[in-house]
């Protein structure tokens, strides 16, 4: 694969032309990558400095959290100083280097956006939610549900990026939006609308494609992923299993160690195409420091929970159908919390995308400040979608069946003996909601596979059968018959 330098000065991609590194944000002392510093790391550690496992070169940098260069004893004293709260912190984050073919850059604070071509986004958030949230089964089997309709919507962009035809028409309608330019400006829109990175607060958005190493790309493909949807991509062998570990891991350090899905080698896998939301942010106004229980009507009958309560000026929007209060963060996000009134439920507001356009449409909404005296329970919640399913009751039917991949995989480059095709298209999320702030993640991980243009034709000897040696002519050396293989 090659590539080309593109960019502008503000909020661009680098398109690099040799392997370059990308850089993950990951805790010191955060050895097992899982986004926390705990006992397990502690252990890990320890068994590292016993002999009894083994560090990658990333691992040891982890565990280096004296930065002397080396991983000693003296690094698993400060980390137990750590755990036991001796000392108030580590480093907070240690940068790791990723090999990769191409890695495009993007500006680190929020840039001015068309919000016009983002809210066609919120348009596809209204149209899909219900599909998700109502209809879809989550693997977590949780009673509160979470996703990402950005995660899913930028993943299905880039796959719509990457086919032609009816199978890139279909994403397109999907999505509602009339060609690959607008579909570009949106996504490299909200990059400019949303993605931001400070110390202690972020939105990071992340792209990434992995191809199996047997196949050559189209450089304009690629150019325009890298340009558009600031698309970092790895050329890898996906039939080894240490190459598809390297997929999780890139997940795990994008969502803040809260995902590291297990991505299986597979002869027949063709790409892997990622999208990564991490979101932490604090409360512009926190609630009190002291929770309250109280009551929780829920569908099944009354819930004992803990809430936070806190008095504030803020937005509130009332209808005939919800209200709606908006408590603000420190970095000009919002958190909406809408309540159904006593006559509706979670699900007619769902259902209802004109509704949930509405809700999401802030400039049309009847809004008044005023001080709001606010009783909000403490929640966290995670759910795993599969929607191969959910996305063909949505229209979507070719990329399951024959994905037209021409503008990425040039038939001419890349003799296929069957069809690509759409096998997984996962989403996770989860979300965490407490006094201080809120912190979220959640990826979209979808799985294209070549299968075989003619079945394999079954033999199975399972009945009486005779058997003969011959040479190449046919000529028998030995005959025999089988009629129980377990006897002489």
């Amino acid at each position: 694969m090659s590539a080309a330098l593109m960019g502008s000065f503000f909020a661009a991609p680098v398109y690099a032309e040799n392997t370059v590194n990308s850089v993950a944000r990951i805790p010191m002392g955060d050895v097992n990558t899982d986004g926390f510093v705990d006992v397990t790391d502690l252990t890990e550690l320890a068994l590292c400095l016993l002999g009894d496992t083994e560090f990658s070169d990333m691992q040891a940098d982890l565990a280096d959290v004296d930065y002397d260069g080396e991983v000693t004893l003296a690094d698993l004293a400060k980390m137990r100083q750590f755990l036991s709260k001796k000392i108030n912190t580590l480093e907070r984050y240690k940068d790791i280097n990723i090999k990769n073919l191409a890695a495009p850059l993007y500006s680190t604070a929020r840039s001015t956006a068309d919000y016009t071509s983002v809210n066609e986004f919120s348009a596809f958030a209204a149209d899909f939610s219900d599909n998700v949230l109502l209809d879809t089964t989550d693997q977590k089997e949780g009673v509160n549900r979470v996703y990402s309709p950005l995660s899913v919507y930028m993943a299905v962009s880039m796959l719509a990026e990457c086919c032609d035809g009816k199978s890139c028409d279909e994403l397109l309608e999907l999505l509602s939006v009339s060609d690959k330019d607008r579909l570009r400006k949106i996504n490299h829109d909200i990059f400019d609308s949303l993605y931001f990175d400070d110390e202690n607060a972020y939105c990071l958005l992340a792209n990434s494609l992995w191809v199996d190493n047997e196949y050559t790309c189209n450089k304009d493909a690629l150019d325009s992923l890298a340009s558009n949807y600031f698309t970092s991509i790895f050329e890898r062998d996906l039939q080894s299993q240490a190459d598809c570990d390297e997929i999780g891991e890139w997940i795990s350090q994008n969502t803040s160690g809260k995902f590291k899905p297990e991505v299986l080698a597979d002869p027949d896998a063709v790409l892997d195409l990622i999208n990564t939301v991490t979101f932490k942010e604090s409360w512009n106004e926190g609630f009190d420091k002291t929770t309250t229980e109280g009551t929780f009507k829920g569908a099944d009958g009354d819930i004992t929970c803990q809430y936070m309560t806190g008095s504030e000026r803020s937005s509130v929007t009332e209808t005939k159908d919800y209200t709606i209060w908006s408590k603000k963060f420190h970095d000009g996000f919002v958190m909406n919390f809408v309540l159904p009134s006593e006559e509706k439920c979670v699900d007619d507001i769902l259902s209802d995308s004109d509704m949930m356009k509405e809700i999401f449409n802030v400039k049309t909404r009847k809004s008044k400040e005023c001080e709001v005296r606010a009783c909000i329970p403490k929640f966290s919640s995670a759910s795993k979608f599969e929607l191969v399913d959910t996305l063909k009751a949505a229209g979507i039917t070719e990329v399951f069946k024959a994905a037209d991949l021409s503008p990425l995989l040039d038939p001419l480059d890349n003799p296929a003996e069957g069809s690509y095709y759409v096998d997984k298209v996962t989403h996770e999320a989860v979300i965490d909601v407490n006094e201080s702030g809120c912190e979220a993640a959640a990826y979209t991980l979808i799985s294209v596979k070549v299968e075989s243009a003619v079945e394999p034709y079954e033999f199975r000897a399972d009945r009486p059968f005779i058997y003969y040696i011959s040479d190449q002519s046919g000529t028998p050396l030995f005959i025999g018959t089988v009629s129980d293989p377990t006897q002489k």
